[in-house]
């Protein structure tokens, strides 16, 4: 697949906020500030997508930083590894195996995450986010 179609179609499936209702005059969506003070944050839900070639023992190593990591963000979310997408996953976790974090693999739960809407973000990410 052509990676500017994949990017595309990532961008074009990325769920829109519920406060993003309204839009300004450049075309651009603005949130009232009234809504976003009374509307309760949506839970935060990951799902890990990794290589099962690599050993048990590694896998639970890593997926316990990352799960602390999460913890660290946002105590009230949740890391599910790597079930299967639940309904009410928000974020999925690909490894990419190489430093341009194209995704190599395209697994069945990816996939289904690019068709639900699901944001698919790297390891990284929760790095940057934890450092905030």
């Amino acid at each position: 697949l052509d990676p500017d179609v994949l990017t595309s179609a990532f961008c074009a499936t990325q769920p829109t906020s519920p406060l993003e209702t309204q839009t300004g005059t450049q075309g651009r969506r603005t949130v009232d500030a009234e809504t976003t003070a009374n509307t309760p944050k949506r839970r935060i839900v990951i799902a890990y997508s990794a290589s099962t070639k690599r050993g048990i023992n590694s896998q639970e190593a890593k997926f316990a930083q990352v799960e602390a990591t999460i913890k660290s963000i946002d105590p009230t979310s949740t890391f599910l590894g790597l079930k299967d997408l639940t309904p009410d996953v928000t974020h999925l976790i690909m490894e990419t195996g190489s430093s341009d974090r194209v995704v190599k693999n395209r697994t069945a739960k990816y996939i289904e995450a690019i068709v639900r809407g699901v944001y698919i973000v790297h390891k990284d990410w929760l790095d940057a986010c934890a450092e905030r």
